[in-house]
């Protein structure tokens, strides 16, 4: 009577934890986190040019645009305004002298 208790109870617990073991495993392999949705635009300022960066997510919660800028022979770079993934947007401008306006030549986007 007591090996067949043991059967019983070794065939009814045996589907439970295999079941149990191997689902949070095979879970987390379904669902990859999503990518970085950053969107841009460009727009003109005075004596030079603007770039505005939208992130609806990021690996942080917060984030700013880095533009490089260039006028006649000089580049630089610049830190744009820091701020929270998916509410607000982050402006950096490129500004030159009045003659010699600077232009936006490419941005990167920095998480804090």
């Amino acid at each position: 009577m007591r090996k067949f208790v043991a059967i019983v109870a070794a065939v009814l617990v045996t589907p439970i934890v295999l079941v149990g073991g191997t689902a949070p495993a095979s879970a987390t392999a379904d669902f990859p986190p999503p990518h970085r949705e950053c969107s841009s635009s460009h727009h003109g300022v005075f004596a030079g040019e603007a770039v505005e960066v939208f992130c609806d997510y990021g690996p942080t919660r917060f984030f700013r645009v880095h533009p490089e800028c260039e006028s006649g022979f000089y580049r630089w770079r610049v830190f744009g305004k820091i701020a929270a993934t998916g509410h607000e947007v982050s402006v950096a401008e490129c500004r030159g002298g009045w003659l010699n306006p600077a232009r936006v030549i490419g941005h990167h986007v920095d998480w804090i």
